[in-house]
């Protein structure tokens, strides 16, 4: 199963916005909500991860332990 994680970044302090199901959930839980390829190099941007989850695990056992599908950051 895959997870999506959604952080929102502020000059590289991140701020968690949640797990969810879907990657449209993830980035509707976003600040910025423009997608683009890289990480903006200012610091300041919304990344969705995806990860590999397993029903037996906790969410935070699969975060730290899982392996990571992709990245999305977005920007204003």
């Amino acid at each position: 199963m895959i997870k999506y994680r959604a952080d929102n970044y502020t000059h590289n302090m991140g701020e968690l916005a949640g797990f969810f199901d879907t990657l449209e959930e993830a980035l509707a839980n976003l600040d910025k909500y423009e997608t683009v390829t890289n990480e903006p190099q200012d610091g300041t941007f919304g990344q969705v991860t995806a990860f590999e989850y397993n029903d037996d695990a906790s969410i935070w056992e699969a975060w730290e332990n899982g392996n990571i599908l992709n990245d999305w950051y977005t920007k204003q």
